[in-house]
């Protein structure tokens, strides 16, 4: 029989119990106390709110920088609406002409319908938001397969060939306030694309109305 003496069973408790007592007091994997917040999380949080709203007011910036035209040559230069088969530069003209007065009073009801207007619900936010839904409302026009559109005078609709694209991409956009029947700004739009939309100022919209 195998004989271990005194020593050697001495040695090895003394061993055995200073190992635990090691093994105890430094853990294998040191983390900071659970109830203490982590130095860097309010850092982090901070920062991540900060880049939100950072990322808000791009946004809201990129949706609210719309470039105002003023002239017709201004207007000339963004190719909007022309040559045919493209109808855009004759829907615009036609619509300042026949749809508002020198007031910007509507004289074409775009709530009934009329000439194919509908609204336009702005979903991906080409155009700024509307703060008043109850009194304001968008609502877009030149969309020839949409109903009542066959109502568009000749010049507007002379060119249209359902087969092509390119005569049924452009759109004139309007912010209708129903309080007042007005109509508050005009955009156009080559089929919502955001660089290719634009808002008419006033000098523009009253040269138009002239010729």
């Amino acid at each position: 029989m195998l004989n271990i003496s005194a020593d050697n069973r001495s040695t090895s408790r003394s061993f055995s119990l200073d190992y635990s007592i090691r093994t105890q007091l430094v853990p294998k994997y040191p983390q900071p106390p659970q109830d203490i917040p982590h130095p860097r999380s309010a850092d982090s949080f901070r920062q991540h709110t900060a880049m939100t709203k950072h990322l808000s007011l791009l946004l809201a910036i990129l949706v609210i920088a719309i470039e105002t035209l003023y002239t017709e040559e201004e207007l000339k230069e963004t190719g909007f609406g022309y040559p045919p088969p493209r109808h855009g530069l004759a829907l615009i003209k036609w619509y300042v002409k026949t749809c508002i007065d020198n007031n910007m009073v509507a004289l074409c009801n775009p709530v009934a319908g009329e000439f194919g207007f509908h609204e336009f619900h702005n979903s991906g936010s080409l155009l700024p938001p509307l703060k008043d839904k109850h009194t304001y409302m968008y609502f877009t026009i030149g969309n020839l397969h949409y109903r009542h559109s066959e109502d568009l005078p000749y010049e507007v609709r002379k060119y249209y060939d359902p087969h092509n694209q390119l005569s049924n991409m452009d759109r004139v956009i309007v912010k209708f306030n129903r309080n007042k029947n007005k109509i508050e700004e005009i955009y156009i739009s080559e089929h919502y694309n955001p660089p290719r939309t634009f808002e008419l100022g006033a000098s523009l919209i009253s040269d138009l109305r002239q010729h």
